[in-house]
């Protein structure tokens, strides 16, 4: 799955979970029927190389991190994007009064 689908998708917790679930059994090389030793745990393979991971991504990190970049370039960014999101959804200039009535945000 490409990493910006994360960005503009609202993919639900279950999803992200099978997603992270496949990864590591990619990862401790688990088969039908039977699961091999996981010599360490996922939230240890995501860690930096430099604190003793392998760097991997979890996308429930990564999903929350993009969410994240998007509100803050919604409070501080000045684009053509964001001032179309902002009098689009966005009422009484705060952004947690915006409105939900689109089915797409």
């Amino acid at each position: 799955m490409a990493m910006h689908l994360l960005s503009v998708l609202n993919i639900p917790k279950a999803v992200r979970h099978k997603i992270n679930y496949m990864l590591s059994s990619f990862f401790w090389g688990a088969s039908e029927g039977h699961c091999k030793r996981k010599w360490s745990s996922w939230d240890h393979l995501c860690k930096p190389t430099r604190e003793g991971g392998l760097s991997l991504r979890n996308s429930l990190k990564v999903q929350r991190a993009f969410h994240m970049k998007f509100a803050w370039l919604l409070l501080s960014g000045y684009s053509l994007w964001i001032n179309f999101f902002r009098a689009k959804y966005v009422k009484k200039g705060h952004v947690v009064l915006a409105s939900n009535n689109s089915s797409r945000f």
